[in-house]
């Protein structure tokens, strides 16, 4: 599988005097195969592709500054795991102390 990751400015767009372009990485995968055979010929392959949102650059005149949009829900995502894993841990040890 040939996968190819790369960060995309989106098209500008304009906004009250400023323009913003929204920013991306880009993962892209695609695979092929193919079967010659005596009598018969076949194909096929499949790919897909994955937008993540980085954030916008917003430019007004000559200044340019980059806003970055923050993935909320990796954050709560690791949280809940760290909870489900140290959680148990404390109960196991509490439990342990108190059966001394």
């Amino acid at each position: 599988m040939k996968v190819r990751t790369e960060i995309v400015r989106g098209r500008p767009i304009q906004v009250e005097g400023r323009t913003l372009v929204p920013v991306v990485r880009q993962t892209t995968g695609s695979w092929q195969q193919a079967t010659i055979g005596n009598h018969r010929l076949a194909g096929r392959g499949g790919g897909f592709v994955h937008l993540h949102p980085l954030g916008v650059v917003e430019q007004k005149g000559e200044e340019e500054r980059f806003i970055p949009i923050p993935d909320v829900t990796a954050r709560m995502l690791v949280g809940l795991f760290l909870a489900a894993v140290v959680v148990p841990l404390l109960l196991v040890i509490g439990l342990r102390l108190l059966r001394r």
